[in-house]
């Protein structure tokens, strides 16, 4: 449960407020993907973002 909270904060405090909205629409792919229903998409990107980062990546 502690994923959901944090989608709604983000999507509360950066996807409904316009400046940001924009900001992020214009220089992102913005995208959500829901860990519990899909682990494998979850997966794919997870791997991705430590493979670049070097280090474990998540939530907001």
């Amino acid at each position: 449960m502690p994923d959901l909270h944090w989608c709604h904060v983000m999507e509360e405090e950066s996807f409904e407020d316009i400046e940001i909205a924009t900001f992020i629409n214009e220089n992102y792919i913005a995208m959500k993907v829901d860990r519990e229903e899909r682990p494998d998409v979850d997966a794919i990107y997870m791997s991705a973002v430590q493979a670049i980062t070097g280090r474990g990546g998540g939530g907001p």
